[in-house]
């Protein structure tokens, strides 16, 4: 992988940004924690330094909107072909654990957050899971830089297998006033896993359809209608549409349900990853579209989201 370069303008010199050498580990895990969206928007951590057996641990636990259980594997260096197999054999073993065993794992951690699995799952409008069933586990592993060995086994795993893996590299610079900045790296899955992932059998229309019976289908349609017109991908789930960037397809930007709640639609929003990909800031984003988070709209306020989307990708378009 070819390193990250930086360099501070300084009116008409260059100034170049040095690496440094930090604890990353630990301070990820600490800031994936707070801040889920620097790997998924919309993402909930249900674990840290989560117990497997006596030798083995998962640095963080996630949930995502669509009910798929996150394991993360944090390295302080380079990641090489040892994290790949670390983190399969840890995705293996959460797929394989029995319901109730996760469940009282997870809530032990989250009741310092007064909420549970159950909740997450009722607010995510997903069916419990039934003891015994084969549950969905993606993998996110993160570090310094990758090993090439990392790169083909998880090409081989992706392209192959449809394995929902994902590499992340991140990088630390420090300006000469001693402020640090973070970098980013995401290793995208390509459009061959993004159709393996969508759940098999169910279409975009069969999720309008019971978004229709639930007595919102008008509604839901007018979200598929804008994210066609300003050219987003509907990428598509049970019981919910998940739109993301045409070339990143398994990158929210925001997702809308079938199943109304309390009689209004319920949306999660992604702003950060509208700035990540489109080249805007946060702060015009939020300008449109309000803050990131859960929302439960009326038409009123599922008309001004549209509205406010249609506003957005015309300033994109003009800058």
């Amino acid at each position: 992988m070819a390193r990250l370069g930086l360099w501070q303008i300084v009116g008409s010199e260059l100034s170049r940004i040095e690496e440094r050498a930090i604890d990353l580990e630990r301070m990820l895990q600490d800031w994936i924690e707070k801040d889920p969206s620097l790997l998924q928007a919309g993402m909930t951590i249900v674990g840290r330094e989560f117990n497997l057996d006596s030798r083995n641990r998962i640095d963080l636990l996630g949930l995502d909107l669509n009910g798929t259980w996150v394991v993360i594997e944090l390295k302080k260096g380079k990641l090489y072909r040892e994290t790949v197999a670390q983190a399969l054999d840890y995705a293996a073993q959460i797929s394989l654990m029995p319901t109730d065993q996760l469940y009282r794992l997870a809530d032990e951690y989250l009741k310092h957050r007064e909420t549970s699995v159950a909740v997450l799952f009722q607010q995510r409008q997903l069916e419990t899971e039934r003891p015994g069933q084969r549950r969905v586990v993606s993998i996110y592993i993160a570090g310094t830089g990758r090993d090439p060995a990392v790169e083909r086994m998880a090409e081989f795993l992706v392209d192959g297998y449809g394995l929902p893996l994902t590499i992340v590299s991140f990088d630390v610079f420090g300006l000469s006033n001693g402020t640090q900045l973070l970098a980013r790296e995401v290793a995208e899955i390509d459009e061959h896993r993004q159709q393996q992932l969508n759940i098999q059998g169910v279409t975009v229309e069969d999720v309008c359809r019971l978004a229709e019976r639930n007595g919102v289908g008008e509604l839901f349609r007018k979200f598929l209608a804008v994210a066609e017109e300003v050219g987003l991908y509907p990428r598509v789930w049970k019981t919910s549409i998940m739109y993301a960037p045409p070339a990143k397809r398994n990158r929210m930007l925001f997702t809308v349900w079938a199943n109304p709640d309390k009689g209004k639609l319920l949306t999660y929003i992604g702003t950060e990853p509208f700035a990540e990909f489109f080249g805007v800031s946060l702060e015009v984003v939020e300008k449109y579209l309000g803050k990131a988070g859960w929302r439960r709209m009326s038409e009123a306020e599922a008309t001004e989201f549209i509205s406010g989307l249609r506003g957005l990708f015309s300033e994109i378009r003009s800058s």
